[in-house]
This record gives C-alpha cells, sequence and structure tokens, in this order.
C-alpha cells in the first residue's frame, strides 16, 4: 500500500479531433474537497458493502453512487464505503474496472472533476483482502493537487506537445 501511495497514477492523453456532442467537465481548482460529497460514476464490477464485490460482475453499463470525501491529502482524495446514518442515499463505491473513471463535485449545480479512481486500501494480510465491503477506504487522484501541471501542459491554443493548433476556420465566400 505505501508503493502505491507514493506513485502518480495520472495521465494526460491528446485526441486525435475534438469531442463535439458533449462538453467536457470543468476541472476541480480548490483544496477543500473534505467533507464535500462525490459522485461516483462507472462501468465495472458490482456487489453490495454486505457480501462485497462479486467476481464476474461486470456489468459493462454505467453506474452511479455517491460517498463523502473523508481526506484530502496530498494527491489522494480519500472515501470511505459507509452504511446505515453515515451512508449518502446511493452509497457507494468504485468497483475493478472503474479504474480512471469521474469522481464528481456539484459547484452551484454544474459537477467539475475532481478525482480519477485509482486504488483501494487494505492493511494487513492481502491474501485475504475481498473488496467492496462497508467501513473499506479508497483513494482516487486529486485533480487539484495537480492542477498546476494539468495547467502547464493543456493550453487553449496549444496541443500538448507544444505544437500551434491550427485555427478552425471556415472559408466564407460572397454571391
Amino acid at each position: 500500500m505505501a508503493f502505491q501511495n507514493s506513485n502518480d497514477d495520472i495521465a494526460l492523453i491528446e485526441l486525435a479531433q475534438s469531442v463535439k456532442d458533449i462538453a467536457a467537465a470543468p476541472l476541480y481548482r480548490y483544496s477543500d474537497e473534505q467533507s464535500k460529497v462525490v459522485e461516483l460514476l462507472g462501468r465495472g464490477a458490482t456487489g453490495n458493502g454486505l457480501i462485497g464485490q462479486q467476481p464476474g460482475s461486470h456489468r459493462g453499463f454505467l453506474r452511479r453512487a455517491y460517498s463523502r470525501i473523508v481526506a484530502a491529502d496530498g494527491k489522494w482524495l480519500l472515501y470511505r464505503f459507509n452504511s446505515g446514518s453515515e451512508a449518502q442515499p446511493l452509497e457507494g463505491m468504485m468497483g475493478d474496472g472503474d479504474s480512471g473513471g469521474p469522481v464528481l463535485i456539484n459547484v452551484a449545480g454544474t459537477w467539475h472533476l475532481a478525482g480519477l479512481a485509482s486504488h483501494k486500501f487494505w492493511s494487513g494480510d492481502l491474501s485475504g483482502f475481498h473488496w467492496a465491503f462497508y467501513g473499506q477506504t479508497a483513494y482516487q487522484v486529486r485533480i487539484s493537487y495537480y492542477i498546476s501541471w494539468i495547467d502547464s501542459v493543456v493550453t487553449p491554443r496549444t496541443t500538448m506537445r507544444g505544437f500551434p493548433q491550427k485555427p478552425n476556420v471556415e472559408a466564407v465566400t460572397k454571391s
């Protein structure tokens, strides 16, 4: 776990062409994530907090769940899979196959990308580890920690390689 927590689990990719049908979620640029409710989206494995993640349960359809950030620690956001009075309506956590999926915080009615699904935490003998029981903690990449790096790589008028983009200009003719 110490090795996993010491790594960076983030990458940026450059698309060959722009996505036109949907706007990207704005990046969460604040450092006040602790105690905020987050929305989690994924297509990975399913289960429940009493029996854990079910083997072979990758359903492939988009699911959502909610949780509350219990710590914003350096490069990580942590949430715990709660039950009972501590649980959110539709409380849940990411499953296997959800890695890289969005962790969103609502800011004035707009969902902002605050994190990316990364890994699970377990202390003790890993041979007995089974995922997705109530009380377990999940680690998410914290976007606000990396915001300066992201901004330095992704600029409005350049590609990630630093070459100017061709302007998107349509020819206009007069009759």
